[in-house]
């Protein structure tokens, strides 16, 4: 049995012109004339030879057309391969570009089939063609019963109608698992009302207030440590214990704002700058009769000191200097060693614990020079003066990178610069934080939050956070 291809180099090769069959034998699978490589269209001889013997049979059908070789060309037809069927053979049609198998009733004879046209782009070598044999003829076969074609059904969708009471319920579901997965995805420890609030120094707004409230829910076994950032002057810090959720405020308005919160019962436990003046007192008082008159103990020291950008060549001032600087009395930083450039002075907002103890210490009560920009914290006041390079600033030494701190002349030892060995020694602008906690609160976590404060753990913390820890 013959195999046979075709050739699709059309246009190029008078073979594909043509519209020629070759015979592919197992050295021959290209085109004779052009090289193409040949399209196969296997075992399809005994298709030919039952049309031939249709054809003699009827007689009536003129005489096929031949092409120059007297090879019986093959028409075209979109390029598809349509071999129809004939005495019973198997119809092979496309259809939307899917073969389909059909059997079709005994008819007169069709036309000879086409052949598919997919382009190719590899080519072989051109040995000699070899003779195209044809087959002898033979009767045709019996008629096939006729069957109808097989027919796929068109898919549809089915429409799937709810009663209503099914459709509310399951919107109610729907909202039901979207409200379980909000609750997941949302720290539990972010919604509840707060164990205690702690308030006290605008230096708590830094890393201290956050590094001991989380070392204190640690200490108790607490997991997922979680943290807010300042909104409203307020942040919090949540984690999960064995007993549930627990959840504790950090305010950091300064130490008149602390007071002023432990006497209206809104903050449980102050770290102040300062002890409570005796009209802060009395108040704090009318709610706890037995609150003390001063620091429960002292919990750190800082030091208030003096930054200028890090371009400034200027490395030390006098006191007497830093209140003319801060004053406006002297506004060109040439007076003190640096350029010829205007002082920009910088400062955080009125209430600061170090703006306060600043005012009192270096300025003697005078008034801040009407051109000083405020700022709302102690790093931003850092962070603007790293960006300046005009600019001087006053912040804690806990608080005083990125900028550059200045040392500070003291009577007896020269300038010395703030450190961890000379704050609360020989800096002469030393600042001390207290703890502040009323008794008879009745706030249970509050009283384990103060007990855990006088830990090697809280000393290490603060320690860690730049400040000086103070002996207890």
């Amino acid at each position: 049995m013959a195999t046979v291809g075709y050739c699709s180099n059309y246009g190029t090769c008078s073979t594909a012109n043509a519209k020629d069959v070759v015979d592919l034998k197992s050295n021959r699978d290209h085109c004779p004339i052009c090289g193409m490589a040949l399209h196969p269209i296997a075992d399809l001889e005994p298709l030919l030879v039952a049309a031939a013997a249709n054809r003699s049979s009827a007689n009536a059908a003129p005489a096929p057309e031949t092409s120059k070789n007297g090879r019986v060309p093959v028409p075209e037809t979109n390029g598809r391969v349509s071999v129809p069927e004939t005495n019973g053979h198997t119809t092979l049609a496309e259809t939307n570009g899917h073969a389909t198998l059909a059997e079709a009733p005994v008819s007169e004879p069709p036309p000879t089939p086409e052949l598919p046209r997919t382009p190719r782009t590899e080519h072989f070598s051109d040995p000699d063609p070899v003779p195209e044999t044809v087959a002898p003829a033979r009767a045709p076969a019996a008629p096939a019963p006729s069957r109808p074609a097989i027919t796929l059904p068109a898919m549809s969708v089915p429409t799937i109608s709810l009663p209503k009471n099914a459709l509310i319920g399951a919107a109610v579901a729907g909202l039901i698992v979207i409200a379980a997965v909000v609750w997941m995805l949302v720290p539990r420890s972010a919604s509840g009302a707060v164990a205690f609030r702690l308030c006290g120094s605008d230096a708590l707004q830094g890393q201290l207030g956050f590094d001991l409230v989380q070392g204190f829910l640690r200490s108790a076994g607490g997991s997922n440590v979680a943290t807010s950032p300042f909104s409203g002057g307020e942040a919090t810090v949540s984690a999960d214990l064995s007993s549930g959720s627990e959840r504790i405020a950090i305010r950091s308005g300064g130490s008149a704002a602390a007071y002023a919160q432990i006497a209206d019962g809104s903050c449980q436990v102050a770290i102040a700058g300062r002890p409570p003046t005796g009209e802060e007192l009395a108040k704090i008082r009318a709610r706890y009769a037995g609150a003390p008159g001063g620091f429960t103990r002292g919990v750190a020291s800082d030091g208030i000191v003096v930054v200028v950008n890090p371009l400034n060549r200027v490395g030390r001032l006098s006191l007497d200097a830093v209140r003319r600087i801060f004053t406006g009395a002297e506004t060109s930083w040439s007076k003190f060693g640096g350029e010829n450039v205007p002082i920009a002075v910088i400062a955080p907002n009125d209430g600061s614990d170090v703006f306060d103890q600043f005012g009192t210490r270096v300025l003697h009560g005078a008034s801040l020079t009407g051109s000083a920009k405020h700022l709302a914290s102690l790093p931003a006041v850092s962070t603007a003066v790293a960006h300046d390079r005009n600019a001087v600033g006053v912040v804690t030494f806990s608080d005083s990178s990125p900028a550059k701190v200045v040392a500070l002349e003291t009577p007896s030892h020269g300038y010395v610069a703030p450190s961890v060995l000379s704050i609360g020694t020989t800096y002469p602008l030393s600042e001390h934080f207290g703890l502040y906690a009323p008794t008879g609160s009745g706030n249970a976590v509050a009283d384990r939050f103060v007990a855990y404060l006088a830990s090697d753990e809280a000393q290490s913390a603060i320690g860690n956070a730049g400040f000086v820890p103070s002996s207890r």
